[in-house]
């Protein structure tokens, strides 16, 4: 196996795609591209990296196993940190907000994996995580204006009674998400009583996007 296959499997084990695999790394998609064509291998630190993302188990080629082995050993006692993405696309709470129709990194935090590991356990993925500015008091007392959001985007389907944000007629929201089991309506609710809420019809519910799931404020607390 070729260190081009091998990376392309691991990113495909994580079920990941070339973008959302250069943000965990805060690398440029075309870098990955570039690895998976041959055209110049990743640092043994990107690799390190891409199996702290992926969790892929195989050991990479040409390399003994016990020194791989060893190597990760040391590489993971001293590397405990992640950087997520702030996105700056126009994520506000309340009446929603139109949709710019391009989404920039604004700048990255670091989070420790084992932070994350302990307050966000079910996470489809690292690589998956980003974080939103929550702008007004819609969703209080869940979490408040000037909190930064934690956004799992690796859920893209909506199984109710969480926080989503979503895309829905050319505007972006988040809110909490009720469905009915019996009819199977969907209500878009505010936790705060002051702000409204609002049903998604049937017909809406076909063109809804669903963006992530919402899983920390960064107030010191789960969302879900």
């Amino acid at each position: 196996m070729e260190i081009s296959d091998w990376v392309r499997n691991a990113r495909e084990f994580a079920g990941l795609t070339q973008p959302q695999l250069g943000d965990a790394l805060g690398i440029s998609k075309q870098n990955i591209s570039a690895w998976e064509r041959e055209r110049h291998e990743p640092s043994f630190d990107n690799l390190i990296k891409i199996i702290s993302v992926t969790g892929y188990p195989e050991p990479l080629p040409g390399l003994p196993l016990e020194l791989w082995q060893a190597r990760l050993d040391a590489e993971e006692a001293k590397q405990n940190e992640i950087y997520l993405p702030v996105r700056n696309a126009a994520f506000e709470l309340g009446y929603g907000t139109d949709d710019p129709g391009i989404e920039l990194v604004a700048e990255r935090i670091r989070f420790t994996r084992s932070f994350i590991r302990s307050e966000m356990p079910h996470i489809t993925s690292l690589a998956n995580l980003s974080l939103l500015p929550h702008a007004d008091s819609s969703m209080e007392p869940t979490f408040s204006a000037g909190n930064l959001l934690v956004v799992d985007r690796g859920v893209n389907d909506m199984k109710g009674n969480a926080v989503y944000a979503f895309r829905l007629q050319g505007q972006v929201f988040v809110k909490r998400i009720v469905r009915n089991p019996i009819t199977m309506s969907i209500t878009a609710k505010s936790d705060n009583e002051l702000h409204g809420s609002f049903e998604i019809e049937p017909a809406q519910a076909e063109s809804l996007e669903v963006l992530g799931m919402i899983v920390y404020a960064m107030r010191g607390k789960r969302v879900q």
